[in-house]
C-alpha cells in the first residue's frame, strides 16, 4: 500500500503507529473487499507496571559457581511478579476468516516509553512466549512460520532476534501461538511491541471458537507448574543480593 501514491510501501509499524503524511485530514480509507486482504486477528493487551523477580538459576550439579537470574516482565500471566499485563481469559475469533494474527503490548499510558537499562555489557535474554488454545482442543501438531516481529519507535541498537516464529494448527483450528527469543546488550527504549504471524487461507474447521491463553514454557522465577504466557527481559549475575528493577516505564 502507498500513500497518495508517493511514499513507497508502508511498513507494519508506520501504518499502524505513524501517519506518514497529512492526507489524513482530507480523505479516509474506503478499501473495496474485492481488492483489500483478509483483516489481520488482532490481540492487544495494556499494562501499567513492570514485574521483576530475582532466584538462583537452576543448573544441575556440579555446574558452575552458583548464578541468580534477575527478571523483568512486561507480560507475566500469573501475575507472580508484580506484572499487570495479562491476556483475557477467552478471546473469540475465526482462523478462517484471516490469514494473519498479530499480537501488540502497550503501556496503558501511551504517553510512556519502556526503558531498558542493563548493566554495562551485560547480555539481557529477552523472550516471549504466548499464543491460544481452543476450550476444547483436540491434540494436533503445528505448522511453523516466520514471524515478523518488531518494537514500535525503537530507540538505540535493535536486539538482535535469535529465534522468531508463529505456530498454528495444521489439522484443526484449535492452535496459535508466538515463540519470540532476542538478545540485547545496550539501552533500548521503545512504545510497544508487535509480533505478526501469516499463514496460508484455510478453509477446514470453519466458524467462531473461544480460545484461552496458551504457552509452551515458564519463566524459572515464575511459580508453575504449568507454562503461562509471558514477555520477560532476563539477565544473569553471580551476586546473591537483587539488583533491582532495569526495566521501567518513564
Amino acid at each position: 500500500m502507498t500513500t497518495g501514491g508517493e511514499k513507497g510501501p508502508v511498513s507494519p509499524e508506520d501504518s499502524a503507529h505513524v501517519l506518514i503524511s497529512d492526507i489524513y485530514l482530507h480523505v479516509r480509507d474506503r478499501i473495496d473487499p474485492l481488492f483489500a486482504p483478509p483483516p489481520f486477528i488482532v490481540e492487544n493487551v495494556f499494562f501499567s507496571k513492570v514485574g521483576h523477580t530475582f532466584g538462583q538459576a537452576q543448573v544441575l550439579p556440579p555446574g558452575p559457581p552458583p548464578t541468580f537470574l534477575v527478571q523483568d516482565f512486561l507480560l507475566d500471566q500469573t501475575g507472580a511478579s508484580g506484572a499487570d499485563g495479562k491476556m483475557s481469559a477467552t478471546k473469540t475469533f475465526d482462523l478462517t476468516t484471516a490469514t494473519s494474527y498479530r499480537f501488540n503490548l502497550f503501556p496503558k499510558d501511551r504517553s510512556k516509553r519502556i526503558k531498558v537499562a542493563p548493566p554495562p555489557s551485560t547480555q539481557v535474554f529477552i523472550g516471549l512466549d504466548l499464543g491460544r488454545k481452543f476450550v476444547n482442543a483436540l491434540s494436533d501438531v503445528t505448522d511453523a512460520y516466520p514471524a515478523q516481529s518488531f518494537f514500535v519507535n525503537l530507540a538505540g541498537t535493535a536486539p538482535v532476534l535469535t529465534y522468531n516464529y508463529f505456530f498454528i494448527g495444521r489439522n484443526t483450528n484449535h492452535w496459535v501461538e508466538f515463540v519470540v527469543q532476542q538478545e540485547l546488550v545496550s539501552p533500548i527504549s521503545f512504545l510497544g511491541f508487535s509480533t505478526i504471524g501469516t499463514y496460508p487461507p484455510r478453509s477446514f474447521d470453519p466458524g467462531l471458537k473461544s480460545y484461552s491463553p496458551f504457552s509452551n514454557s515458564l519463566p524459572f522465577n515464575l511459580p508453575g507448574p504449568n507454562a503461562v504466557p509471558y514477555m520477560v527481559f532476563s539477565y544473569m549475575t553471580t551476586s546473591s543480593s537483587d539488583p533491582g528493577p532495569f526495566v521501567f516505564l518513564g
